[in-house]
């Protein structure tokens, strides 16, 4: 009796100190209500739960900002509201994380107040300016150096970040051959979709075009208006049954498409630069949100292209795509007598898909970089390869097959470098080719040849390493001792699944991992995907100096894609390539660019 009587006493004493405290919020809510520092928003109480009425408080705190808030939204599309609506809807994660609640009532009834610091709402719009300068000035970088496919991805983002931003009417960029600032997204939109735009000078010029019955395989020269080949640009077209989306590379991309009379030949294919960046997802969410919600009301008509079947007359223009044979390799360059019989023996066991016929053109170790090859994706040859054999060392290299690799409903272009055993004339292993951009930047270089050759084929062999899942080769080449910075998006708090308050907010997590447990993380990673695809871009380099001119910082844009995770993100790597095999003492990955110089002292290393 006496137990009973202590607990009823404690849960009256409970109820007495909550009402107490719920009286307390009520008066500093009161006083947040009458302070201009404030936003600040009350539920009504006919909610279930504490965290429902939370929920719904922050909606419409959300709300409630986007009409008090002085905004100047740069206008897209007819509908004006729904599109500020959108806009405010971007805000809704950093308010989540940054709001301040009280608990007015709790139990039969439930009703929450909540408030958030105007300035802090400022400064995050301030951040989020910072990050369209920061996108416009990467694309900026990106575009001089002919490296467009990059720089319209840039350039997209910054311009969806520049309508989710609530003053992005405000927002402006100078504008050097104007010689006076403009609205930085009239000036976005022109660069992508202005008569002088990226889209404007992008062509697609038919190389080859197959019929098989029905099914056309038709081979694209995919470059700008200045023959400059394009990579890492998406075209979007229709199979005749579904949409499909390649990646080019090298300038080159294959379409397959069925036409629905087998009798009457297909004249022409509708394609499109597509730029529906579904990878941005985590690499920047607001510019995702917004994407997502343009998706069928904003157009960019210069992405529009018509793929005429005339193949004799489009061979008058071909697109050259050996620009690293241009900037010094020529002195490489050996008669193909002895190889090219052999590499087309391989282009054609590609093509038919009889690996196996052309076991004996290649060394034990050769032959299971083959396997790999056939294993990654379904994979087609591209049109007519045009081939260029290099000695270097012992080996000769054939540069390269360009073959297409697909993955569901989505494909990308790569083209496979073979290297010979000049002795043995046999195939000993293949990597995916840099980029003409990537390998531009090793061009761009005063060093020797056989020092750009190293790096170059260094980094060819360390992102097909990852693609094909070389866990041991990976295990020899990264020191004992190495320094190993891995990272990587996290998202969480999710705001709801459906409709334009979709969204997700993300932090970088960054770890440092010894040797074993990379190792062990990289196994566990191939088991769980079905492919990995990396390109690289804005390279920059320094090598040592003195005796030590094979060691190298590397500094690279990685874009990281695969079957269950994308994101990008800068990659460092100090290597060692003096030794038959490469030794990497650092590896570390951040969100961000960092100067070169300010990295890694390389001596510190040797």
């Amino acid at each position: 009796m006496r137990k009973y009587i202590l607990l009823l006493f404690v849960l009256a004493l409970s109820n007495v100190i909550l009402a107490q405290e719920f009286k307390a919020n009520c008066v500093e809510a009161e006083k947040k209500k009458a302070d201009t520092t404030f936003y600040w928003y009350n539920s009504s109480s006919d909610f279930e739960s504490v965290d429902d009425a939370r929920e719904q408080a922050v909606k419409g705190l959300v709300d409630k900002i986007r009409m008090e808030y002085k905004a100047h939204i740069y206008n897209v599309g007819s509908d004006f509201n729904a599109h500020k609506k959108t806009v405010f809807s971007t805000l809704e994660p950093f308010v989540n994380d940054n709001v301040n609640y009280l608990i007015l009532k709790e139990g039969v009834e439930n009703e929450c107040f909540v408030y958030i610091v105007k300035d802090s709402l400022r400064a995050e719009c301030a951040k989020r300016k910072k990050e369209i300068e920061s996108y416009v000035e990467i694309g900026n970088i990106t575009y001089e150096k002919q490296n467009y496919g990059d720089a319209l991805r840039y350039y997209y983002i910054a311009l969806m970040l520049c309508y989710s931003h609530p003053d992005g009417d405000n927002i402006l960029y100078f504008d050097k051959e104007l010689n006076k600032n403009v609205k930085m997204a009239q000036w976005l939109n022109n660069r992508i979709n202005g008569d002088e735009g990226i889209l404007n000078s992008v062509r697609f010029l038919v190389k080859d075009w197959q019929t098989e019955g029905n099914k056309n395989i038709v081979t694209l020269n995919v470059s700008m208006n200045d023959d400059t080949p394009l990579s890492n640009i998406n075209i979007k077209y229709n199979t005749g049954s579904f949409y499909e989306t390649t990646n080019v590379n090298g300038g080159l991309a294959q379409l397959v498409v069925y036409a629905e009379d087998t009798e009457k030949a297909l004249k022409s294919i509708n394609a499109e630069v597509d730029l529906y960046y579904k990878d941005i997802e985590r690499e920047s969410p607001t510019a995702y949100i917004m994407m997502k919600s343009l998706r069928k009301k904003l157009t960019f008509p210069k992405s529009a292209k018509t793929v005429m079947n005339r193949t004799i007359e489009s061979k008058k223009t071909e697109v050259k795509t050996e620009a690293a044979i241009d900037k010094g390799m020529e002195n490489c360059l050996i008669d193909n007598k002895g190889y090219i019989d052999r590499i087309k023996q391989i282009e054609k066991a590609v093509r038919n898909g009889d690996f196996a016929s052309v076991r004996d053109l290649f060394s034990d170790e050769g032959y299971t970089y083959f396997m790999k090859l056939k294993n990654y994706g379904s994979i087609t040859v591209i049109g007519t390869p045009e081939y260029n054999f290099v000695k270097y060392k012992k080996e000769v290299i054939c540069r390269s097959i360009p073959m297409c690799f697909s993955f569901n409903s989505e494909s990308f272009t790569r083209e496979v470098v073979f290297r010979f055993d000049d002795d043995t004339k046999l195939v000993t292993s293949l990597a995916f080719r840099l980029t003409d951009t990537a390998e531009n930047d090793i061009w761009d270089n005063p060093w020797s040849l056989e020092s750009r050759m190293v790096l170059m084929n260094f980094l060819e062999d360390y992102r097909t390493a990852y693609a094909f899942k070389q866990l041991e080769y990976l295990r020899k080449i990264f020191s004992d001792n190495a320094l190993i910075i891995v990272g990587h998006v996290i998202e969480y708090k999710p705001i709801n699944t459906d409709g334009p308050n979709f969204g997700f907010n993300k932090r970088v997590e960054r770890y440092r991992k010894t040797k074993d447990e990379y190792m062990a993380d990289l196994e566990q990673q191939f088991k769980n995907k079905k492919y990995i695809n990396i390109h690289f871009t804005n390279l920059e380099v320094k090598q040592a100096s003195g005796d030590d001119e094979n060691v190298y910082g590397v500094q690279v844009r990685q874009y990281y894609n695969s079957s269950n995770y994308n994101d990008e993100g800068y990659l460092f790597l100090m290597v060692d390539l003096r030794e038959e095999l490469p030794v990497i003492h650092v590896r570390t990955w951040q969100p961000g660019k960092t100067d070169i110089n300010d990295l890694i002292t390389l001596q510190d290393w040797l």
